[in-house]
């Protein structure tokens, strides 16, 4: 026997429909409400509903009120929902859940967890894994293969098998969608290379460096003014050399050596000597002179130094505005090349990872898929045991399954649940042939045998017992009992065959008051336990005659 890891312990309503302010106690094991037609049963399902994640609706809220509130206290046991809590930064004080819900008249809503404010997803995903509604509205998904297929593994215990499955798959399908988009964006990765490259050639021609486009401006200034230049160096030759009227420093020169020589005897040697270093000083000069202006004028050179002026400043415009910024910008291009480079090499090890990934998936999935066939003549057998004792005589469950060509959510398996609610005429799917009372039946059958397979720790049966009565509710009744033995249930019934087997009636009333603004209905609820009273409450159910 499996104990119920979560247990509803209350729930507190507040202005929700025709309650006014009312809290109701549920029992561990099979709670039963029962009441007369429009007294309200539904309406404390409604809330549980609501509680747990179901829609809102402002008809929810009490005629005259802002807002209706419904609250529910739970009680766990279970380490793995302490952690499950935390994890989702809802941590639970004392062993103790406690959700509420708030409805607007506008029809909005707010949740809470934990007295903390949660999204409306947070409520469900934490509600679903414990608490399951069985109605005829949740019937339908049954005829889902995906939910099918849930049940087996719930059974078989491959529940954690499946999971490996779909996470494997996702990887899969991640790394497709990925050599997807490089094998798209291979033209464009080419193209932008050949973009690159165009520009890092353009820059490699110039091979710049800092200052070289200052030495080429003082290069370039220079042979410009090379002409200018030379008119100054003759003019200079003729101050020192003379024209062709004579005169000039050299023939001065000259004339003062003749002077001195004549004269040697009336000069001091020390001014002998100074016009000497003046000899000297003209030597200097000339031999500068003629140095300045011995370079000849290189037209080839000279265009040379332009054309590269010119392509540093088409560049900077290109690229930015300085050297430095043109060097960065080739850096930028070398680097981003290289990335692109590497997308082939990367491409390369992404196939070899996507065909290992294939290969992982593909054997995981053909090993579940073995695992289920193994177990679905078992389970077939313990879901025609079940429905068999639910009054369907002769009736046959049988879970078929075949190998699928492609891999799916689900695996390789493909499952078709087929029944066959009468001895020799054949089987056919469920969704075909079951009626709203048979799909009920056979919902029940599932969660009497599933009842120690799975999480769930709470069942909400919405009037399983619709259009059935006699030897089959009694049945119903024993197997919602079987069900309580490992899970909590709280059931709406109004046949006596099945309060009879309840831990706990919840027996709702209606009540019209007077008041100053006319007359006002409010449904109340007692609860009875005690195994005198409930059989009080049973009688009082059977119909007279």
């Amino acid at each position: 026997m499996k104990n119920p890891t979560l247990i509803l312990e209350t729930l507190k309503l507040q202005n929700f429909a025709t309650f006014k302010s009312h809290e109701v106690s549920f029992a561990s094991g099979l709670n039963a409400i029962v009441g007369e037609t429009g007294s309200g049963k539904s309406l404390l399902l409604d809330a549980l509903q609501l509680v747990f994640g179901g829609r809102a609706d402002k008809k929810a809220v009490r005629h005259g009120s802002d807002a209706a509130i419904v609250e529910a206290v739970l009680r766990f046991s279970d380490k793995d929902i302490a952690r499950a809590l935390d994890e989702m930064g809802f941590p639970a004080d004392d062993s103790e859940v406690v959700i509420k819900r708030m409805v607007r008249q506008d029809g909005t809503s707010k949740c809470w967890l934990n007295h903390m404010a949660c999204s409306l997803g947070q409520l469900v995903t934490f509600a679903r894994r414990y608490i399951d509604l069985v109605g005829q509205f949740e019937n339908q998904k049954l005829l889902s293969e995906t939910y099918q297929l849930r049940l087996l593994d719930q059974y078989g215990q491959t529940t954690a098998a499946a999971d490996e499955v779909r996470q494997h798959l996702a990887k899969f399908r991640a790394l497709r969608d990925e050599r997807d988009q490089l094998e798209r964006s291979k033209n464009e990765r080419e193209q932008r290379l050949d973009y690159l490259d165009f520009q890092m050639n353009e820059i490699d021609a110039l091979n710049p460096r800092e200052g070289e486009e200052e030495e080429l401006i003082v290069l370039k200034n220079d042979f410009l003014n090379h002409e200018k230049k030379q008119i100054l160096l003759h003019q200079l030759d003729e101050m020192v050399e003379g024209g062709e009227q004579g005169g000039g420093f050299s023939s001065l020169v000259r004339s003062g050596r003749s002077l001195l020589s004549k004269n040697a005897g009336l000069i001091p040697p020390a001014f002998i000597e100074k016009f000497g270093g003046l000899e000297l000083a003209y030597e200097e000069l000339r031999t500068a002179l003629q140095g300045f202006g011995s370079k000849e004028m290189d037209a080839e050179e000279l265009q040379h130094v332009v054309d590269r002026l010119d392509t540093y400043q088409k560049l900077k415009r290109k690229f930015g505005g300085s050297v430095g910024t043109l060097l960065e910008a080739r850096q930028q291009f070398e680097a981003e090349a290289g990335k692109l480079r590497t997308a082939e090499t990367d491409l390369s090890d992404l196939l070899q990872r996507l065909t290992a990934a294939e290969q992982s998936v593909q054997r995981l999935a053909l090993d579940l898929h073995q695992k289920r066939l193994k177990q679905s003549t078992a389970f077939s057998k313990a879901l025609t045991m079940a429905v068999r004792e639910l009054r369907m005589e002769g009736a046959e469950i049988k879970l078929q399954l075949e190998k699928a060509e492609e891999l799916s959510e689900n695996g390789f398996t493909r499952l078709s649940f087929l029944a066959q609610t009468n001895p020799g005429e054949g089987f056919f799917k469920v969704k075909e042939i079951a009626s709203g009372g048979e799909l009920s039946r056979i919902l029940l059958a599932l969660r009497q045998v599933l009842a120690t397979h799975d999480s769930i720790s709470i069942f909400l049966f919405d009037e399983i017992d619709t259009g059935m009565g006699g030897e089959t509710a009694l049945h119903i009744g024993k197997s919602l009992k079987k069900v309580s033995e490992n899970s909590q249930v709280v059931t709406i019934t109004h046949l006596p065959q099945i309060a009879a087997f309840a831990d706990r009636l919840i027996v709702v009333s209606k009540e019209t008051t007077e008041g100053k603004e006319g007359d006002r209905t409010e449904s109340r609820v007692r609860e009875v336990m005690l195994a005198k009273e409930i059989r009080k409450e049973i009688e009082a159910m059977v119909p007279l005659h």
